[in-house]
């Protein structure tokens, strides 16, 4: 049996109790922001582009997950927004999250920076990449820029992406 760990391709039973195993504590911002900049936890401020308000992020997630169901998660009933999927057998499974706050600096008014997204396949960020034109994705738990192009649903982890401090 192979082992866990490497990213080699393991029988599907075993394979999806692992993904969801192991990604229970991974979070990962998608965001839009110039090229070439290291990851959002080396920033010393908010690099990210804005992405438009709210209300229009959430729309346009809706228009790319038309069964996602959406809740709002703070007091104010319109800061911050949890979105799930049906996460049910045979569906990708859809934790997603978008807040006017940005991590590090407040944005002006009703402003969206970042989609955050918990244990997220590889095909859902290129999904919400490809969908809000976006082009960053970090794992802010381990510091890593993510490729979601360079590894499938199937590999046990993600691929980096490599940049280099300026």
């Amino acid at each position: 049996m192979q082992r866990v760990g490497d990213n080699r391709r393991l029988p599907y039973n075993y394979r999806f109790e692992e993904i969801r195993r192991r990604r229970m504590s991974l979070s990962f911002y998608i965001y839009r922001a110039v090229e070439g900049l290291g990851p959002l936890t080396k920033w010393e401020s908010n690099q990210a582009q804005a992405l438009g308000g709210i209300e229009e992020i959430k729309a346009r997630i809706t228009a790319i997950f038309p069964r996602i169901n959406w809740q709002a998660t703070s007091a104010s009933a319109t800061n911050h927004w949890s979105g799930l999927g049906p996460n049910q057998p045979g569906s990708s499974y859809l934790d997603l999250s978008i807040s006017t706050a940005s991590p590090g600096a407040a944005g002006p008014g009703d402003v969206v920076y970042f989609v955050v997204g918990r244990k997220m396949l590889p095909s859902i960020m290129r999904k919400l990449m490809e969908g809000l034109d976006l082009n960053y994705v970090c794992c802010p738990d381990t510091g890593d820029l993510v490729d979601p192009y360079a590894y499938t649903d199937e590999d046990l982890h993600y691929a980096k992406k490599p940049w280099h401090a300026a």
